[in-house]
């Protein structure tokens, strides 16, 4: 069986089958009143991954999770199942903007897929357990330590979504200041040999699981990249080119090299994604980036050996303000 639910029949799936039986739920974002939506306030129990390192998830909601549900924090989560034994759906946020309950009209309009066939649930249920043993357990303490994250995004709110990266901060420029996104603009590509090297620690599996299976960029002899954060991919080597966007997680991958040199991964992503907005680069941001990429290196006192260079940093070099 295959249904269609709506963002309504969602939480009343939910609310109908945790009260008798233990649920599975990977969910990255939780909002407000959230636990109560779904009916989880009282159930069989279960299993919960959320993603608290996003500031997506409201700490509140977690807390009352952890009475009821084993819970852990995944960084790099961004689906969305919830499942019992018999049944399974996908794909809303347990969200405001996710899940809806009567009269309420300010949550986006969902497709939510249900299935209950024995070949798909397993293979959930193996996919589940693969992110269950990668993600970190939460306890009160943990969710705490992350309450700082998610005030920081509610004071700033976050704008809508945009095809250009750079529009959005020109209208928003107090809310992408602070916001974790870099220009990354290296002045020399990393040597042939040296890629070589990087990939076969990769396929050795001495930088993750992640490496293994997605599209990266090397960095070598660069200080630490932050983690969860944003990145510009530019080169200035003969002429000057835009390579994309890419990112970090929570625990960023530094492999030694032979010369005594630290490489550092970046992930290549299509968009920014910040929350349930998403912003990429038109084509206006990559030649305005690309005419104004040795001034933003300049402003950093980086023009030698590149430079990494925040946002906030080169709002002025780009005209931005």
């Amino acid at each position: 069986m295959i249904k269609v639910l709506s963002e309504k029949e969602l939480a009343k799936f939910v609310r109908t089958n945790s009260s008798e039986m233990p649920v599975r739920l990977a969910v990255a974002f939780w909002g407000k009143g959230a636990v109560k939506r779904l009916g989880l306030l009282d159930t069989a129990g279960g299993e919960i991954i959320c993603n608290l390192q996003s500031g997506c998830t409201n700490p509140d909601e977690v807390l009352k999770l952890i009475k009821n549900f084993e819970v852990r924090t995944h960084g790099k989560l961004h689906g969305k199942l919830y499942k019992t034994p018999e049944i399974a759906v996908g794909s809303s946020n347990a969200s405001l903007n996710g899940l809806a309950v009567e009269g309420e009209t300010e949550g986006w309009r969902e497709i939510n897929l249900a299935v209950d066939d024995r070949k798909t649930l397993n293979q959930l249920d193996e996919r589940f357990g693969e992110l269950w043993d990668e993600a970190d357990p939460v306890d009160e303490n943990v969710v705490e330590s992350y309450r700082p994250i998610w005030k920081r995004k509610q004071a700033r709110g976050v704008p809508p979504p945009s095809d250009s990266l750079l529009e959005a901060a020109r209208k928003n420029p107090n809310f992408f200041v602070n916001q974790t996104i870099y220009f990354a603009i290296s002045r020399a590509y990393v040597p042939k040999e040296q890629r070589k090297e990087i990939k076969a620690q990769v396929e050795a599996g001495k930088a993750g699981k992640e490496a293994k299976s997605e599209k990266y960029s090397e960095y070598v002899g660069w200080d630490p990249f932050p983690p969860e954060s944003w990145f510009i991919d530019v080169t200035i080597v003969r002429k000057t080119r835009v390579h994309g966007i890419e990112r970090t997680f929570d625990k960023p991958p530094r492999l030694k090299l032979k010369s005594g040199d630290n490489a550092q991964l970046m992930f290549k992503r299509p968009y920014i994604e910040i929350e349930d907005s998403i912003f990429k680069l038109s084509k206006t941001d990559i030649q305005l980036i690309t005419d104004r990429a040795m001034t933003i290196c300049r402003a950093a006192k980086g023009e030698e050996e590149g430079c990494l260079v925040s946002l906030g940093e080169a709002m002025k070099p780009l005209g931005i303000i």
